[in-house]
């Protein structure tokens, strides 16, 4: 499964690194709103880089010793175009967590990022991105992407709509296929019966690549897929605004509104679930927030 997600980020096209004198300028992640409100904007990495505050120090000694599970960046981005939220300026600073190293989004040239504004800072979405590519009438829109777009029975993802890009989008599906000899050191002594084994285990995953790659959304000619068709930037906010933000929202006020109540219960987390359950379903009906 490892093999395909990789496979899957290496199929949509790859990264460049601008120049920018502002990566001379402060840091600056600061909050400039008092609610978690989201800045939705396709962006251009300026840098993004480890923080070297972070973790805080601590005596690990002591009883509120915390252990961190991630690793935390400091990232620029000047911004292309702001699809969403109240942000001025071109260029913009924010946090990001990684529990597996450098953020994925850092490879991608043009992303569709969302960052969350407040209340003590600008921090990333965490592993919440899109790579998009800009089109012939002057949007900015994904190609297929294979975690929420190639699934033809899956009919209340985003829309997918015929999308003429200003640059094809193509990938060549043979060079991000796995191959058995890339499994092994050089040097290490592998038995048919191992080669095989994994030889049967990679076909399966080359098959599911080349299962992506297909009509309607690729349109292939040999090796080469070029995508035909894609999401808009528009569109995919709304699919992240229905599916993420607005149900952290939702859970984040009922856990305050019951936080009494769910208090009580103390690990009876069946119970504390019905409660915030019953109380977003509420909101969800009634369109709040």
């Amino acid at each position: 499964m490892k093999r395909f997600l990789l496979a899957l980020c290496a199929g949509v096209l790859c990264m460049n690194e601008p120049s920018f004198a502002q990566d001379e300028m402060p840091f600056d992640a600061s909050a400039t709103a008092t609610e978690g409100d989201v800045i939705a904007f396709v962006g251009k990495k300026v840098f993004v880089r480890a923080d070297e505050l972070w973790p805080p120090e601590q005596d690990p000694s002591s009883d509120d010793y915390i252990l961190y599970m991630d690793s935390r960046y400091q990232a620029r981005y000047e911004i292309e175009s702001l699809v969403s939220g109240d942000y001025k300026g071109r260029i913009i600073d924010f946090l990001a967590y990684d529990h597996y190293g450098m953020p994925r989004v850092s490879t991608v040239e043009n992303a569709l990022i969302f960052v969350h504004d407040g209340p003590e800072s600008k921090v990333y979405s965490k592993y919440n991105f899109y790579e998009v590519h800009r089109t012939t009438d002057g949007d900015w829109a994904a190609c297929g992407d294979a975690y929420v777009q190639n699934d033809p029975e899956e009919t209340e993802k985003e829309p997918l709509e015929v999308i003429s890009f200003l640059n094809p989008v193509e990938v060549n599906v043979p060079s991000i296929m796995y191959r058995v000899e890339d499994e092994f050191e050089p040097d290490e002594i592998v038995t048919d019966t191992q080669r095989a084994e994994i030889q049967v285990e990679l076909d399966e995953e080359n098959a599911k690549i080349e299962g992506l790659y297909q009509a309607p959304i690729w349109v292939r000619e040999g090796s080469k897929a070029t995508c035909r068709m894609g999401t808009r930037v528009a569109d995919l906010l709304e699919y992240q605004n229905e599916t993420r933000f607005l149900p952290n929202k939702r859970y984040d006020i009922c856990e305050e509104r019951y936080s009494v109540e769910l208090d009580a219960l103390e690990n009876d987390y069946k119970a504390k679930r019905a409660i915030i359950d019953d109380c977003t379903s509420i909101l969800k009906i009634q369109n709040l927030p």
